[in-house]
């Protein structure tokens, strides 16, 4: 019996392990691919750690941007935004948690809007439990 349980304990650690994928987004225009497909229904963790910053004159942030420029409705200045497919953007920040309101690949980007990006620098790592 104590066998049992300890099998099934390797197993579930394993499925946990397997569905947290971990990527780095770079401070810059182009909206990047996570590598992970997201099924309507699904809640899906994301964390943000680490630091960026979009213009060498501000000091680097974490996924909340720059709080001195808010760029537009999804908030700060090199806040960190996400999508899946052709979905709307929502706001990640530092983290949130979701249940996906349509399929697709989840893409992540920072909140850029009509603000210049001079010798960005860092990047976040982005810790992402759910999808495939």
């Amino acid at each position: 019996m104590k066998h049992l349980f300890f099998a099934i304990f390797i197993l579930l650690s394993n499925l946990y392990a397997f569905s947290l994928k971990v990527v780095n987004i770079y401070p810059n225009s182009i909206i990047q691919n996570s590598g992970l497909y997201i099924k309507k229904g699904e809640i899906v963790e994301i964390t943000a750690n680490g630091k960026w910053s979009l213009h060498e004159k501000y000091s680097p942030v974490g996924g909340e941007g720059h709080t001195a420029f808010k760029a537009n409705e999804y908030g700060n200045w090199g806040c960190l935004l996400g999508k899946i497919g052709n979905s709307d953007a929502f706001i990640i920040g530092n983290g949130t948690q979701i249940s996906a309101k349509e399929e697709g690949v989840l893409y992540l980007y920072l909140n850029k809007d009509n603000y210049k990006i001079q010798n960005p620098t860092g990047f976040l790592e982005v810790s992402i439990n759910g999808g495939t």
